[in-house]
């Protein structure tokens, strides 16, 4: 199973990236700011772990490299129910760090979060804005 789990996370970080078309970001730092500016991941970002789990994290810039953390997962797949807990981190040479889970800026628009959890290692690609649970793929037959 840790072979599989590598080889989608190893996928995953050199797959290009999904880039959804955003009229307004608000965000325009360029690769060097986002490295050096810690407040650039506050706000919510959302995603889905392995393309199948929902995951929520609204992250705060508490003071010099310390971050708050609200964040929220799925763990049924069958239902919209959300967990949720808060976590204290912090950010060093770009990463941010809570606990078993780093996120850092895939670009400037996108942050690519990794969680090594107890049995599996989980992957997803966050954008800004809360979880929604609308229907990704259009299963009308014409």
């Amino acid at each position: 199973m840790k072979t599989i789990s590598a080889m989608m996370l190893a996928l995953l970080l050199f797959a290009p990236a999904i880039t959804q078309a955003h009229e307004d970001e608000g965000r325009h730092h360029t690769k060097e700011q986002l490295k050096t500016d810690p407040k650039a991941f506050e706000g919510t970002w959302s995603g889905i772990w392995d393309y199948c789990w929902h995951v929520e994290f609204q992250i705060k810039h508490v003071a010099d490299d310390q971050f708050t953390c609200v964040y929220r997962w799925q763990e049924n797949t069958e239902s919209q129910e959300m967990k949720q807990k808060t976590l204290k981190g912090h950010v060093k040479k770009g990463v941010l760090q809570f606990g078993s889970i780093s996120i850092e800026f895939k670009d400037e628009h996108q942050l690519l979060a990794i969680g090594r959890f107890r049995k599996f290692t989980r992957v997803a690609f966050l954008h800004e804005g809360p979880v929604t649970f609308e229907k990704e793929h259009d299963d009308h037959k014409h």
